[in-house]
């Protein structure tokens, strides 16, 4: 895959923090929940961070979007500056629904460093990574296995293995394929896979960090 849009998230909140040493003396002593006049403190909690923490492209498209800040403050949000940790140093960009695109020559994972900036001047710093992956890893290829039927006849068939670009099997699409009367795809081939590469369709599933299994029958002319 050439590219992938990656959200960002943002979290600005006044909370309630509960004194430590106070809570044993206002605890409920038979349900064990705490009072609601047990003392605490309004702390303000922040935190930015990428959305997706793998992508299979070597172009991503950061998106900025107003919906994603989770917030309860008065004071405003007024940009963000974010590092993205591709060699081109800090870059400054206005609170705004916006797409960046960034670029990542090598594969790996990269370091992101994100800074709210409020309108009253404070500037408050988040880390976050993100790896960046190959596009498609053949893992295993043109497996064959074999089941005993009930009618004591045997049926076979083939299948591949494509992992995503963290390299873990963790997420699988399995693509099977259907009755074939004529029998005319050769089971050894990969033509399952190619039908979904040439129609584009594979760029969602890698992207979305889907594995891909695909099975062709080694004779499905009658049944499967």
């Amino acid at each position: 895959m050439d590219t992938a849009y990656v959200p960002i998230g943002m979290i600005y909140l006044d909370t309630d923090y509960l004194i430590i040493d106070s809570i044993p003396n206002y605890m409920h002593p038979v349900d064990s929940f705490i009072l609601e006049d047990a003392p605490k403190e309004v702390v303000n909690i922040a935190a930015v961070s990428n959305l997706r923490s793998s992508v299979c492209a070597k172009k991503i498209f950061f998106r900025i979007d107003k919906s994603l800040l989770f917030t309860n403050r008065t004071d405003k949000i007024e940009g963000v500056k974010i590092d993205f940790g591709n060699d081109e140093g800090v870059k400054y960009y206005p609170f705004e629904d916006r797409v960046i695109p960034v670029e990542y020559p090598i594969p790996g994972e990269k370091s992101i460093t994100y800074t709210l900036i409020t309108e009253s001047g404070e500037e408050l710093v988040s880390f976050s990574k993100i790896k960046i992956g190959a596009t498609i890893l053949v893992d295993i290829s043109n497996q064959y296995v074999q089941t005993e039927l009930p009618n004591g006849q045997y049926s076979g068939a083939y299948y591949s293995t494509y992992l995503g670009c963290d390299k873990v099997f963790d997420k699988p699409v399995i693509i099977v394929e259907g009755f074939d009367p004529d029998l005319r795809r050769d089971p050894k081939e990969k033509k399952l896979l190619e039908k979904y590469l040439d129609s584009g369709l594979y760029k969602s599933f890698f992207d979305s960090g889907f594995d891909i299994v695909t099975v062709v029958f080694e004779n499905n002319a009658d049944d499967i």
